[in-house]
């Protein structure tokens, strides 16, 4: 029997050299004829050909059910294990927070007030007129605080009025004038503080804080020809006696001036300052007793803040632990995931196709995510929805966050201390080094 054979239906044999042509079909039809028959072959039930397969297979499953329980009842210990820390940690941020909160509002306060005292004499502190300003201010507290019963006006910024003007409650108002030099308060000044005095018809005292006056004993007293009286006082300081102790004096001169019982030219102002340096040394002894109980003040204050401070360290050890402790838990949980595949070096041309299609803009960033991977022989799974950066135990050491036009890298390994950084070629140094910690 023979078999015509058209050529048309097999075009490629004309390929082949025509003293072959009858072998290779041969061939061919004899590899046809034993693919059909292993296809026809039915499997017999019954057969043991495949029981060691069977076996092999059962095996696994009973391996893979183990270890997971094993990875299960570890977690779980941990979970116990951590609650119970976490539980005492809680119990000490509680106590802490209730030491620190009684007072912590005052320590915001008072380092408010410092803050501000501090600006307040930083700011242009070179400048003569802030300090002028300064010593004025301390001076109207002084007299304000001692003379309660009168009333202190602030005149600076009038014209020919003085620095302030007492209004006492005996009818009579007194003009202060302030000087606050280093060098000697010259002529000029006093020749304007009489000037002052006349056109206002008014009595004065003329204080310099810190220097002398010109032609002045430190103190002297002065009635001028229009029938005014004016006190002068040198280097008074800021702590106040002088400054009292001299309006006292004008106010007693102006009664007894009233009364025609006066006459100024009479007056020892010698022994006045002796029992004006007297009464200075009792202010001064005061002071140094506010002085005391001021530091006192300022080492309990001192004390708290330290309080505060080692409150403050111990909630961020508290923090730390926290964190600590979150990363144990995440570096648990991801050793069961069971969906986590490391990509294959062969499918990375697939990933780039479908990432030119879905997001074009990461191309750069997932081959440089490659370059990574090859440096640190660390493990990518970029197959499933979530990505992530696994190490050599396939655990998970990092999350992968994708956004249309950037990536960022989550460290979730204990070993990484937990930071969160963009993907670009000037953070590769940090990322292989954070990857091999966990490696």
């Amino acid at each position: 029997m023979s078999i015509n054979i058209k050529y048309q239906d097999i075009p490629w044999i004309e390929n082949i050299p025509v003293e072959k042509q009858y072998n290779e079909l041969l061939k061919i039809i004899k590899l046809g004829k034993s693919i059909i028959e292993f296809t026809q072959i039915t499997i017999n039930p019954e057969c043991s050909v495949f029981d060691p397969l069977c076996k092999k297979f059962d095996l696994l499953e009973k391996d893979t059910k183990h270890n997971r329980q094993v990875e299960y009842e570890k977690m779980e210990n941990s979970r116990v294990m951590i609650t119970n820390e976490l539980a005492q940690a809680t119990k000490k941020v509680d106590r802490i927070y209730e030491l620190i909160q009684s007072d912590q509002n005052e320590h915001q306060s008072n380092l408010s007030n410092i803050k501000e005292s501090i600006e307040i004499f930083t700011k242009s502190t070179n400048k003569s007129s802030v300090k002028g300003k300064i010593s004025e201010s301390i001076v109207e507290n002084i007299i304000s605080h001692f003379f309660t019963n009168d009333t202190i006006i602030d005149t600076s910024k009038k014209s020919r009025a003085g620095d302030y003007q007492l209004i006492g409650n005996d009818g009579n108002t007194l003009l202060i004038e302030i000087k606050n030099y280093k060098t000697p308060v010259d002529q000029n000044e006093i020749d304007k503080f009489r000037r002052d005095i006349q056109y206002n018809k008014m009595h004065g005292i003329f204080i310099s804080t810190t220097s002398k006056i010109v032609k002045k004993k430190n103190l002297e007293i002065e009635e001028l020809s229009s029938g005014e009286i004016t006190v002068y006082i040198s280097n008074t300081g800021i702590s106040g006696e002088s400054i009292i102790l001299g309006i006292l004096l004008l106010k007693e001169l102006i009664a007894r001036k009233s009364q025609q019982k006066l006459s100024i030219s009479s007056i020892n102002t010698s022994e006045i300052f002796e029992n004006l340096d007297k009464f200075s040394d009792i202010c001064k002894l005061i002071c140094n007793m506010s002085s005391t109980i001021n530091n006192i003040k300022e080492n309990i204050n001192k004390n708290l803040q330290d309080l505060y401070n080692e409150a403050y360290k111990c909630q961020l050890e508290v923090k730390s632990v926290f964190k600590k402790i979150k990363y144990e838990i995440t570096n648990e949980l991801n050793k069961v995931h069971t969906d986590i595949m490391v990509l294959e070096l062969d499918k990375r041309d697939i990933i780039l196709e479908q990432i030119k299609i879905d997001t074009p803009k990461l191309i750069s960033f997932i081959e440089l995510l490659f370059d990574i991977e090859d440096s640190t022989k660390c493990g990518l799974s970029l197959e499933s929805a979530k990505w992530y950066i696994l190490n050599r135990n396939l655990d998970i050491i990092c999350d992968i966050k994708r956004y249309k036009s950037k990536i960022e890298l989550k460290f979730v390994h204990k070993n990484t201390y937990c930071i969160q950084v963009e993907l670009n070629i000037n953070n590769r140094p940090l990322i292989e080094s954070e990857i091999l910690k966990a490696v």
